[in-house]
This record gives structure tokens, C-alpha cells and sequence, in this order.
């Protein structure tokens, strides 16, 4: 499902019976005047979903194709450079053009059970809760973070399909030969020193762990299930050649 923004305070209401409704939203009226909500339990901080067809329900006839797990690119490119003794080395790849589900989102901001959450659901939308006279739970209005609320978080939407196009520095590695006729005085045929490093960034709108996500099974193709992000590693070393 797509989402259009959230349900908020200003939003308009009706009382029917002991239950109040936001109007503001698509519905069904049938012959007798009677009026059905597509959300009918639809609170501020709750996500608004849209309705595709028009029909006034939110079912599965309003979902719609989201992108591709495939990327429209591939590339990968390399840099050798060489100056006197110095010599540079770089490998750069990446993707262009795919969407990745992000599991790993999903599962931080599941209201169901009572595992841990992410950082930014610390920003959710809250209403203010006092107990005894003490504000226990302050009230947050101002976020795009939806409140908890199964309906958001358990249906499959766009909240979770992100941009999984990045640009990684894989490789890179500076050395240094010695010249030989001074490396030669103390008995040493080549004398190099280098640094590197791997994985040392990632340019990414993707919020998950790693937009390079993995998996042979082609049913989960572009699903993050949470797998460990790259590790980053800067290394250092010397070539000696007797």
C-alpha cells in the first residue's frame, strides 16, 4: 500500500454512538445514509493510506507496484595511479536504481511483542499520559514518526520500500617504495610501506544496515532481513624484498 501522510489533532470528527470517527478520509455511503470509513479506527499519529481506485475502502485492490528489486546498474571502477615512489590504488562500486524492503525496519518498529525498537521510534507520535497527577509520558506531535499502532506498522507499505542505490569505497591503498640506493646500504633489495583500508564509506539514502544486502533465495530478493553490515578495516603493512 502507498501511504499519504498522517492522521492528526485538526483533523475533523463525528461522534456515532460511542465511537468517534476522522472524517477527512475516503468512506462508502450506502442507500440508507450509512457511512463507512475506510479507516474506521484511524487515530492522530496514525498513517493515512491512499485509495487507489477511488472505491472509498482501503483493500487489496489498492496495491500497487512499488520498484524493482533489480538494479537498473551494476558498475564498478578502478584507480591506479604511480609518481616517483608513491603509488595509490582504489576500488569504488555500487548500484543504481533498486528498491530494497527494509526487515530490519519492520521488526524495530513492530508494536507487536515486546522486543527492542529503533532510535528514531523514540520520536514517535505520542499523546500525553498522567498518572497520579505526574506526566509519565510526555506528548510529541511535531514528528513524521507514526504513533504505535499495529494497522501502520504490521501492513506492508511504502514506509518500507527505500532507495537501495549506493556508491561504496571498497578499497584503497597509499605506498611508499624506498629508492633503491638507499634501501640497498642496509642490505634491502625494495623496501615498500603502505596503508589502506576497506569499506572506509558508503554513500547510501538507504537506512538499513547495508544497501548491499545478501541472500540466494530469488523469492527474497531485496529483502533486508538484517544481515551484519560490512565491516570497516584500516590496515597498515611493509613490503621487504631481500
Amino acid at each position: 500500500w502507498q501511504l499519504e501522510g498522517m492522521f492528526t489533532q485538526d483533523d475533523p470528527t463525528e461522534k456515532i454512538g460511542a465511537r468517534t470517527f476522522i472524517t477527512n478520509q475516503p468512506k462508502v455511503v450506502d442507500a440508507n445514509g450509512k457511512v463507512t470509513y475506510a479507516q474506521p479506527n484511524a487515530k492522530p499519529g496514525d498513517a493515512r493510506f491512499k485509495d487507489v481506485d477511488g472505491n472509498g475502502k482501503i483493500d487489496n485492490a489498492d496495491k500497487v507496484f512499488l520498484g524493482s528489486p533489480l538494479p537498473k546498474l551494476t558498475y564498478g571502477f578502478s584507480i591506479n595511479l604511480q609518481y616517483k615512489g608513491f603509488d595509490f590504488a582504489a576500488f569504488f562500486n555500487g548500484n543504481f536504481g533498486n528498491k530494497i524492503m527494509n526487515g530490519t525496519k519492520q521488526y524495530l518498529y513492530n508494536p507487536v511483542g515486546a522486543g527492542n525498537r529503533g532510535k528514531a521510534f523514540a520520536n514517535r507520535y505520542r499523546d500525553e499520559i498522567v498518572k497520579d497527577g505526574v506526566v509519565v509520558v510526555h506528548e510529541n506531535h511535531d514528528t513524521d514518526v507514526y504513533r504505535l499502532s499495529a494497522d501502520t506498522y504490521t501492513r506492508m507499505s511504502d514506509f518500507f520500500v527505500e532507495d537501495g542505490s549506493f556508491f561504496r569505497l571498497r578499497n584503497m591503498t597509499l605506498g611508499y617504495t624506498v629508492p633503491g640506493n638507499l634501501s640497498k646500504k642496509v642490505g634491502i633489495e625494495k623496501l615498500r610501506v603502505y596503508a589502506g583500508g576497506k569499506n572506509l564509506f558508503t554513500l547510501t539514502k538507504y537506512t538499513g544496515l547495508n544497501p548491499e544486502i545478501g541472500g540466494n533465495n530469488i523469492l527474497n530478493m531485496g529483502v533486508d532481513v538484517g544481515l551484519y553490515p560490512v565491516t570497516k578495516m584500516i590496515y597498515f603493512g611493509v613490503n621487504l624484498v631481500f
